[in-house]
Order: C-alpha cells, then sequence, then structure tokens
C-alpha cells in the first residue's frame, strides 16, 4: 500500500452522541475551515497523497464541490466561532454557556438608563473533544497536526491512540467522540 493509498483510504467521522458539541454546526464549519489539509499530506506523507474530504475518493466518484476544500481560514473561522458565542477563556480553550455580564438600556420615564445586568445562558460547555486513532506513525503525525489546526481556533483536542484490534472495537462500539483513521 502506497502513501497515495493511505490518505485516500483515511476516514473520519463524529459521534455527536458522545459529544453534543460534535452535533454543532457552527463547531464543524469552524473545524472544517481550520483544518489545512494539504499541509497535513505535505507534512505526513511528503506531498505524495490526495486531499479528499469524503470517504469516496475524487478518482472513483467526482465531488463537484472539492475546490472549495482546499479553503483554509483560522481568521474566518475564529470568526464564526465568536459570532456563534463561543468566547476564548484565560486558557485559550473557547466555551459557551455561563454567566455573562451584558449591557442592557431601558427607558425610565424620559430618561434612557444603560445598567450592566449578569444573564445566566446555559451550561458552560467547553470547546474540548478526544480524536480517536490508529497507532501508525502517518495516523499519530497526522493526529497531531490536526490537533495544533485546531488549537489555533480555541479547540481542546485530546488524541486517544488504539492499536488495530482496539480501534476496530471502538469503531464497532461507537466508542469516540471524533475518530480519524486508515
Amino acid at each position: 500500500m502506497g502513501n497515495d493509498d493511505n490518505i485516500n483510504n483515511s476516514s473520519s467521522g463524529f459521534n455527536n452522541t458522545n459529544n453534543k458539541i460534535l452535533a454543532d454546526s457552527t463547531v464543524i464549519k469552524a473545524m472544517d475551515l481550520a483544518l489545512d489539509r494539504q499541509d497535513i499530506v505535505n507534512q505526513v506523507l511528503s506531498g505524495y497523497g490526495t486531499v479528499i474530504k469524503t470517504p469516496v475518493s475524487d478518482t472513483i466518484l467526482k465531488d463537484e464541490n472539492s475546490d472549495k476544500y482546499a479553503k483554509t481560514s483560522t481568521e474566518e473561522a475564529n470568526t464564526i466561532l465568536d459570532k456563534a458565542g463561543w468566547t476564548i477563556g484565560t486558557d485559550g480553550v473557547r466555551a459557551k454557556g455561563g454567566t455573562k455580564t451584558v449591557t442592557q438600556t431601558k427607558k425610565v420615564g424620559k430618561k434612557t438608563v444603560t445598567q450592566q445586568v449578569k444573564v445566566n445562558t446555559g451550561a458552560v460547555t467547553r470547546l474540548s473533544f478526544s480524536l480517536t486513532t490508529g497507532d501508525t506513525p502517518e495516523l499519530a503525525q497526522a493526529s497531531e497536526l490536526i490537533k495544533r489546526q485546531l488549537e489555533l481556533i480555541g479547540a481542546e483536542v485530546t488524541i486517544k491512540v488504539y492499536s488495530t484490534g482496539e480501534l476496530n472495537s471502538k469503531i464497532r462500539a461507537r466508542d469516540y467522540e471524533a475518530l480519524f483513521f486508515g
């Protein structure tokens, strides 16, 4: 199996049952923009691979949208998360929810009064998840690059590495949050 085959047969997936942030389309879109797939191919496979976004390679089934997959923008990803209320904490990890102080303006008689009010926006949810992968050097290196790229948008990624047999068991049981394998 050549290096091209490794990338073409690599796959990833999210299990939003095990981690609800992975059901948030805003988070998924931001992560999609933040990942520089070509950089991963270049660093892990010395450029000898093909960037794909779906489990089926363009050589088998042409994806009309494949050009848009080349777009990477950490800045745009951060803007999307900011607008969706994911704020960066002092530890560099984004979170959503909790008690926030907002400025409220209201009319009292003929006067306009501005005041600071504490608002509870629900439980605090951190932009944090685990990435499950296999114990091959290519998957380990690619997973580290994915982690570093997602940290640039305030995500906390914990990598969990398993042998082939253990990984197959995890996949069958859907015992993962995010999965990267090949």
